[in-house]
């Protein structure tokens, strides 16, 4: 990544605030009206000079130009800017890029830029997984009809059973067959994505989350009843379909933590109070998000422990990041995601941060960061309180929203892995507040749920600087992550991780989760 390029757009946060923010609001109308003009053909000018035009072809047995670049060759829109050229696909051919300006050598720096941009697409795109994969209870009779249900944009499954039929809490109930396809299928996504680690140049992190998926693209039923089994299977099968898991829950957050306790076969509580939601038993991590310059978006990520009476700042990050679009270049690493007929869905994620040098940072970025710190009081404030803001942070900055995450860490008995329940509170701010003051509306709140190593972060990095990678053994790419020891028994390996994570799937059922899953 080049330095300057990250940078230098933050280089002059401070420097007087409104009017910094105005100008940066004026430049990105600039910018996106520009892009929009140069994502089509030009218009003929006969009293203009005539473009030249230059072109890229795509090769035939490569993935689809739309799906690496999206619908309107989004991916290139920092070329556009840069060369302040047309760059769009040819009206004869789909596989065809034309790239068209006035000057002919512009045009062939903007091609050989696109040629080098196109080799890390690929290999980017090559890499990368999704699986879609159906908890499915035993006999596919059991399963009447799955219909989709659409509210406030999101569109989900929902899976209408058979009546009379046995609890799903009874193992008999769930098809082993089914389940065990699906965890081979699993396992091999996870070893293929991991042993492509070292091909990733930014920071890796590797979690399982837990919520609602919500599909993005998908092909409606045939039959306005629904899908069969097989067909929803077929569906979800797809290459083009596609979607996300929203991970925010409304929780009543003591009965479900009461739950937790009453699970001592899965959680360690012997140290600790289950219904402690204060103190020092939270971990707190403030993310503050910045205006997009050129369609990218810079996020600062601080981490504070209870010291004492108070929170000191640990480590942080800032972290670069495009705007969200529909090419491959947002995509993780690894997307599996396991859809509960019962039970809460939950998704398997490696997904790749950019995260910015100490040479990539400039003095505004620098005395920004020193800056955040919590205000006072927050080590007596609980969880199940009303949102307070705790972060203070410094004016004069491009902020655009506040992300205010507070987390309790649960250790799986007799593993590395924890189960950690975070509440968010996002803080957007405010239309007409300049950027002299850190004014923000009314929070929003909500509930998240993941499943992680303690050290597999480290884990990762150290992986990503392994060579000869693909020679390793099976188990010596997947043994630092998912513990083979004996004595942590039905929990050992890969397959014990996974049934970890059912298990905690099935807890947040009973918590009420998932509920919708299901009529």
């Amino acid at each position: 990544m080049n330095a300057a390029k990250a940078t230098q757009p933050y280089a002059q946060m401070q420097a007087n605030s409104v009017k910094a923010q105005n100008t940066s609001t004026s430049q990105q109308q600039k910018n996106e009206s520009l892009i929009y003009m140069l994502r089509r053909p030009p218009h003929v000018d006969p009293d203009a000079p005539p473009n030249h035009q230059m072109v890229f072809l795509w090769p035939d047995n490569e993935i689809s130009i739309r799906q690496v670049l999206g619908v309107e060759l989004e991916a290139l829109d920092f070329l556009r800017l840069q060369y302040k050229c047309y760059i769009h696909l040819s009206e004869e051919s789909e596989d065809v890029i034309c790239v068209s300006g006035s000057e002919e050598e512009t045009l062939q720096q903007a091609i050989t830029h696109l040629e080098t941009k196109w080799h890390e697409l690929i290999t980017s795109s090559t890499i990368k997984s999704k699986l879609y994969l159906l908890d499915l209870p035993v006999g596919d009779g059991k399963v009447r009809t799955i219909s989709t249900k659409t509210s406030k944009g999101f569109t989900w499954p929902c899976f209408q059973l058979n009546s009379n039929e046995a609890e799903h809490n009874d193992p008999g109930f769930w098809s082993e067959g089914s389940r065990s396809e699906n965890d081979s299928r699993l396992l091999s996504e996870v070893k293929r994505s991991l042993c492509c680690v070292p091909l990733i140049q930014g920071a890796l992190a590797m979690r399982v989350s837990f919520g609602t998926f919500v599909f993005t693209q998908y092909r409606v039923p045939r039959d306005e009843k629904g899908y069969s089994v097989a067909e929803f299977r077929e569906m979800i099968s797809h290459e083009m379909t596609k979607g996300q898991l929203m991970p925010g829950f409304e929780l009543d957050l003591e009965n479900f933590m009461r739950r937790i306790s009453d699970a001592s076969h899965l959680f360690d509580m012997q140290k600790r109070s289950a219904l402690s939601f204060s103190g020092k038993s939270l971990r707190h991590i403030v993310s503050v998000e910045f205006d997009s310059i050129d369609n990218e978006y810079l996020r600062l990520e601080v981490g504070f422990k209870a010291v004492g009476g108070r929170h000191e700042r640990t480590k942080s990050r800032w972290i670069q990041s495009q705007a969200q679009g529909k090419f491959a270049e947002n995509t993780p690493l690894l997307q599996a995601v396991m859809l509960g007929v019962l039970n809460a869905d939950w998704q398997f994620e490696i997904k790749e941060r950019k995260v910015l040098s100490a040479q990539q940072k400039s003095l505004a970025m620098n005395e920004f960061e020193h800056q955040v710190r919590f205000r006072d009081g927050v080590m007596q404030e609980s969880l199940l309180a009303e949102p307070k803001r705790r972060a203070m942070l410094p004016d004069g900055f491009p902020v655009k929203r506040l992300i205010e995450k507070a987390a309790l860490q649960y250790r799986i008995k007799g593993t590395e892995y924890v189960l950690e329940i975070a509440r968010y509170d996002v803080y957007v701010k405010q239309s007409n507040a300049g950027a002299s003051n850190m004014s923000f509306e009314l929070p929003s709140s909500s509930w998240g749920l993941t499943v992680h190593g303690v050290n597999w972060e480290e884990n990762l990095t150290k992986l990503a600087g392994t060579k000869e990678v693909q020679q390793m053994g099976f188990n010596s790419v997947l043994d630092p992550f998912f513990s083979p020891k004996i004595e942590y028994g039905n929990k050992a390996g890969f397959q014990g991780f996974v049934n970890v994570v059912k298990e905690v799937a099935r807890v947040l059922d009973k918590a009420g989760v998932a509920e919708q899953r299901s009529t």
